[in-house]
Parts: structure tokens; C-alpha cells; sequence
């Protein structure tokens, strides 16, 4: 989830202005204000790349995780706004997989953070 967050926040950031004009445009007649709009499209690549790289390198897992479920939240807001139903059905898949990372946390071996608990636990 971590790369796929990663790269679908960076190819993004190379042409930010056309898929910032995009999203606006996707969204010109949901209601929704177009100030809040462009603001949260201009966000979204950095979101998802520092929410990626998060995720891959398992830095900040128990705060990340439900912050990225959050996000996930918003994102299906603005889609059902739009009326993008199979998107939707994308994001509730992206959404149930992060459910399933955040109950399965403590199983975790790999991550940085599981490192550095593993690390301080022995050194004390």
C-alpha cells in the first residue's frame, strides 16, 4: 500500500497545475466550493506521497494507518459528491485493506517502528 500510495502521489507532482485544473474541473458542479476544491487538490500529492513512504518504511504506523483510513474517508466523500461509484468501489477496497493493516499492527516485524520497539526493549 505504501508504494502504491507513493507513486500515486509523485507522478502526480511533475504536472501538479494540470491534475489541480482536473480535479477542479471534475468538481465544478458537485456544489462543492471551488476554493476548498483546488486547496485539497493542490494537498493531495503530498499527502500521498508522505503517507506512502510512511506506510513502506513503517514509520509512525499507529498514527499514519488511521490518518491514511481518514483520508480514504475524504477521498470517498468527494467521490460520491461526483458520482464516480466505481471509484468508490476502488477506495472501500483501499479502505478494508487498511482496516486490515491497522488490526494486524502488532503482528508487525518489519517496519522501522517495529525495530526500534524491538531495539529498546532489549536494550533495557
Amino acid at each position: 500500500m505504501g508504494v502504491n500510495f507513493f507513486f500515486h502521489g509523485a507522478t502526480r507532482l511533475p504536472h501538479l497545475d494540470a491534475f489541480v485544473r482536473g480535479t477542479v474541473h471534475d468538481f465544478a458542479a458537485t456544489g462543492l466550493p471551488p476554493v476548498m476544491v483546488l486547496g485539497f487538490a493542490y494537498a493531495i500529492p503530498f499527502i500521498e506521497v508522505i503517507l506512502g513512504l510512511a506506510i513502506l518504511f513503517g514509520i509512525g504506523l499507529p498514527i499514519v494507518l488511521p490518518l491514511t483510513s481518514a483520508y480514504m474517508i475524504v477521498l470517498m466523500f468527494g467521490t460520491i459528491v461526483r458520482g464516480a461509484y466505481p471509484v468508490v468501489a476502488e477506495q472501500l477496497t483501499y479502505s478494508l485493506v487498511f482496516a486490515i493493516l491497522i488490526a494486524l499492527r502488532s503482528f508487525d516485524r518489519l517496519s522501522i517502528d517495529s525495530r526500534r520497539t524491538n531495539r529498546a526493549a532489549t536494550d533495557a
